[in-house]
């Protein structure tokens, strides 16, 4: 959703001067372009079935390139005209500031946008919302107030096309709410390219699992609520989500920052043969395995394929078979050692020719590539052993698709913001996009480095990524990437800290202590003493219940919560000492209750001669960690409750 910080950057910036050779201004740049982001994805579901969106990702004014605009806006097209859309729009205009929804006018001449202004002023079609309306609202919640308000403008779209552009004869009919029809949502509420972000312990991985699922079988756990618990459904789901991990259909990797182009797409790997020798081969990274696979689902002929070479991998683990070429007759042993390819040696030969499995399923698709050519470089022995798949597997010959219904791959990236992209992702960082994608009519294949393999990815491979932005800010990731993705925050939700298992609804209280009320104020004191992007997540907290013991929260604050705010704050204890500590007063008895506290006496050790001499300006406060009242309710309580005596100071 949008938030106030949102705003606060867009207004604060809205129509001052752009400097491109400032620093602050280029970062000021990136951040306000990621809120196009949230445009897009606002704009996405606002449309109906068949529209179009365009988009211009700039916060420079087109008009005026030397100041930051006032306007972000999306356009939705209904027809083929270019010249009038709806659009989904966030202003900071002279007499509105906040959410618009209407319709407009683009690259028309004067007497035109006169006309269009004259209808303008003179009707509803335009529709408002507050700031404060505005940010209170998730997408979808938008997405239904658009699409609402666009069936209530008055002229409609109809009556102004007509009256501006007389010669159209387009006509559209406007439903009054968003269709809750899965096949019309899966064109938009799952993107293809997507990004869950927040700070450490809001439950993006988690999350992940339940996306994933949710993109190939979407009714699976709306269907799940039905007299299960909490607990029961999650097992359910990760049954279900470790099925698909075995079948292939979901695959999940962790960036880091040794992970390369070989172990994502491809590279070449070494083994050591029985016989001592190495045997060099091309190995398919994740990705590019996910994608052979995501293309091969769509096929049932590939899937009868993919079974048989499973076959005769088995066979020949037990004992090589004998084949003969096609043309000449000449006998070859052929042989599997593991991995993706098979060796074939020629009677009269010397040396092993190795035989893909890439290449098989590329002629058995299209039996007229000439070999060396589109990755078949040994098509005198890999004919034969298609041959041999068809004759002893009852595999048929190969046939296209007729509008099967791709079955959706998901790939889940964890950490994707810790790998350097560029390295990983290579040339491939193109072909993600849903417009280059294999069948679209912008589609685009790159030939691979090193197997030479014709490479495109298929429509129905979905990338699931997770940033940690205690990592990295979204500012700084690679623009590469964040163009490419639409992304999705997950702050801390105190509000999930409540007493499932009683299903009360009330929070969570151990030994008194409120769980949802001490993690918003921790938080709340961290966006003040440092930024959002470095609060703390509730699922550090999810395994407690009302039945637990102090001890067990303290070993949480001792190994977990302790440990992440040293890392923020670089054990800068003194605000570690606000961030719990800030409503405690420095006397008896809030002083025994406090996490963190000065050393009494620290310079005592020094002797007196040290403490008159000139080094003691340069003495730093010395604290020090009081792990006695980890194991106090109060001392916890006191993080979000102000003492008696902090109470009268604050009222003298």
């Amino acid at each position: 959703m949008f938030t106030k910080e949102d705003f606060d950057l867009f207004l604060r910036w809205s129509g001052q001067i752009y400097d491109k050779n400032n620093e602050e201004h280029k970062k000021v740049y990136i951040e306000l372009n990621i809120i196009y982001n949230k445009i897009k994805e606002w704009a996405d579901l606002s449309k109906r079935q068949g529209w179009e969106i365009d988009i211009t990702r700039s916060a420079i004014s087109p008009s005026l390139n030397t100041k930051f605009t006032g306007y972000y806006w999306a356009k939705l097209y209904p027809t083929a005209n270019r010249h009038l859309a709806y659009v989904v729009s966030i202003v900071d205009r002279d007499d509105f500031t906040g959410f618009v929804v209407g319709i407009d006018t683009f690259h028309v001449d004067t007497k035109t946008r006169n006309s269009y202004c004259d209808i303008r002023d003179n009707n509803h079609i335009e529709s408002f919302l507050s700031i404060e309306e505005g940010i209170d609202k998730s997408f979808e919640e938008l997405g239904a107030w658009a699409a609402e308000e666009f069936s209530k403008l008055s002229p409609n779209y109809n009556e102004i096309l007509h009256s501006l552009f007389p010669t159209e004869n387009i006509n559209i009919t406007l439903e009054n709410k968003i269709s809750n029809d899965k096949s019309m949502m899966a064109s938009t509420d799952r993107p293809l390219n997507a990004i869950l972000f927040g700070p450490p312990g809001t439950g993006k991985t988690y999350n992940t699992v339940n996306k994933a699922i949710d993109i190939i079988e979407p009714k699976f756990i709306k269907n799940l609520g039905q007299g299960l618990s909490d607990e029961q459904q999650r097992i359910e789901i990760k049954s279900k989500f470790d099925a698909y991990i075995k079948s292939g259909e979901i695959a999940f990797t962790t960036f880091h920052q040794s992970y390369g182009y070989e172990d994502f797409v491809e590279g070449i790997k070494v083994l050591t043969t029985d016989d001592g020798k190495l045997d060099y081969f091309i190995q398919p990274g994740i990705f590019k395995q996910i994608c052979e696979k995501a293309f091969v689902s769509s096929s049932d002929s590939l899937q009868k394929l993919d079974l048989a070479i499973e076959r005769l991998k088995e066979q020949l683990l037990e004992e090589p078979i004998r084949l003969k070429t096609e043309a000449h007759k000449k006998d070859f042993t052929l042989t599997y050692r593991g991995n993706s390819a098979f060796y074939a040696k020629p009677d009269a030969g010397k040396y092993d020719n190795p035989v893909s499995i890439e290449s098989i399923k590329k002629l058995y698709i299209n039996p007229g590539i000439q070999s060396g050519t589109d990755g078949v470089h040994f098509k005198i022995y890999t004919a034969p052993v298609i041959q041999y798949l068809i004759t002893h597997f009852n595999l048929s010959e190969y046939l296209e698709p007729k509008n099967k219904l791709e079955t959706p791959h998901v790939l889940i990236i964890d950490e994707i913001n810790r790998g350097n992209i560029s390295k990983i992702f290579g040339e491939l960082i193109t072909l993600i996009e849903p417009d280059k994608r294999k069948g679209s009519e912008e589609e685009i294949s790159v030939i691979l480095p090193y197997s030479k393999d014709s490479f495109s990815v298929p429509q129905n491979v979905h990338i699931i990524g997770t940033m940690n932005t205690a990592d990295v800010s979204i500012a700084k990731l690679d623009v590469a990437l964040r163009r490419r993705f639409k992304f999705t925050e997950m702050p801390p939700n105190p509000e999930l800290l409540t007493d499932t298992k009683q299903r009360s609804g009330k929070s969570i209280a151990v030994e008194g202590v409120n769980l949802k009320d001490m993690l918003t104020v921790i938080n709340q004191r961290i966006e003040l003493l440092y930024d959002r992007e470095h609060t703390i997540g509730h699922s550090f907290f999810m395994k407690l219940t009302n039945s637990s013991s102090i001890s067990e929260l303290a070993a949480i604050f001792e190994k977990e919560i302790i440990p992440l705010l040293q890392e923020y704050f670089f054990d800068d204890w003194e605000r570690i000492h606000w961030v719990l500590d800030a409503y405690k007063s420095n006397s008896e008895p809030d002083e025994n209750l406090c996490f963190v506290r000065k050393k009494k006496n620290a310079i005592g050790v020094m002797g007196e001669r040290w403490k008159s001499d000139s080094n003691q300006s340069a003495l730093a406060d010395v604290w020090e960690l009081k792990l006695k009242t980890f194991q106090k309710p109060e001392a916890y309580i006191g993080i979000y409750e102000k003492s008696k005596s902090v109470q009268v100071a604050t009222e003298l």
